[in-house]
């Protein structure tokens, strides 16, 4: 029971900071855990409402078949964030995703939300990370 509760207080720790909730954001997003996926995001205030209509579930549904892959290969995947600029109630994270030994970049913007951080789910970083 103390480890649970050692691995709980560990990440909480990680989401108060911009690194941690990227990294966390983007590894609910490769291999679909809807819940943490919804926990650390927040939707673009600068898109369109209609711009993704779904429900809850339905992104849910489109994120776990997104994924299928990823978790059949976890082993071959690789996150790191390699930049944080923190700006006041602000961030930027640029994570580094490697699949395949492919290398690819996803620049992702965070906002403060409670007393952790939030990314800002857009078609740009769903674009980059591969989210739904």
């Amino acid at each position: 029971m103390l480890g649970v509760g050692l691995v709980a207080s560990a990440d909480l720790r990680r989401l108060q900071t911009p690194r941690g909730t990227a990294l966390a954001w983007t590894e609910a997003a490769v291999f679909g855990d809807c819940r943490g996926y919804a926990k650390v995001s927040v939707r673009d205030p600068g898109e369109a409402p209609d711009t993704d209509a779904r429900t809850d579930e339905q992104r849910c549904r489109d994120l776990r078949k997104g994924s299928e892959d990823a978790r059949l290969h976890s082993g071959m995947i690789g996150l790191d964030a390699i930049r944080v600029v923190q700006r006041g109630s602000s961030a930027t994270v640029q994570i580094r995703l490697t699949r395949d030994g492919t290398a690819r970049t996803a620049l992702l913007s965070l906002v403060r939300k409670g007393s952790g951080w939030a990314v800002v789910r857009n078609t740009v970083a769903c674009s980059q990370v591969g989210c739904a």
